[in-house]
């Protein structure tokens, strides 16, 4: 496969949200069809998301998962969450209130299963490289368009 992320910062929001991303396919919270959201609260009126948890690289993150409309879905992932704001991943613009890592992106269903660019990353400096150096891919979906 193609490298299509060049820079450090790149490889390692691509592997921070593919990460979460895969976390919330394993936990069953969505599936990659159109508007098949499955997480609690999934079906109410109201497009609330919902926060899960997983492992990376062996540390502790905090992901969310919200329906965005147009068969997409806003998935974030926090890596480190701080033990008082865990729930802070649901903000698209949390950064370092999340945790040391935080990245958004969005997952495209419709058109097919693919991570859009519209994204964001904070990193603590000494993240950048370990995060970029994990090996880890995405699971029934692309990482880019």
């Amino acid at each position: 496969m193609k490298n299509h992320f060049k820079s450090q910062r790149a490889k390692a929001w691509r592997n921070l949200i593919v990460a979460a991303t895969n976390a919330a396919l394993e936990q069953g919270l969505f599936s990659f069809r159109v508007n098949d959201n499955r997480w609690p609260g999934a079906g109410a009126e109201e497009r609330q998301g919902y926060v899960f948890r997983f492992k990376f690289l062996g540390m502790p993150c905090s992901g969310y998962v919200g329906d965005i409309g147009w068969g997409e879905l806003s998935i974030h992932a926090a890596l480190n969450p701080p033990k008082d704001g865990e729930d802070r991943v649901r903000a698209c613009n949390a950064g370092f209130w999340a945790g040391e890592a935080f990245a958004s992106g969005c997952l495209e269903r419709e058109l097919g299963a693919y991570m859009q660019t519209c994204s964001s990353l904070y990193i603590r400096r000494h993240l950048i490289p370990i995060i970029a150096a994990a090996k880890i891919e995405p699971v029934g979906y692309r990482d880019h368009r």
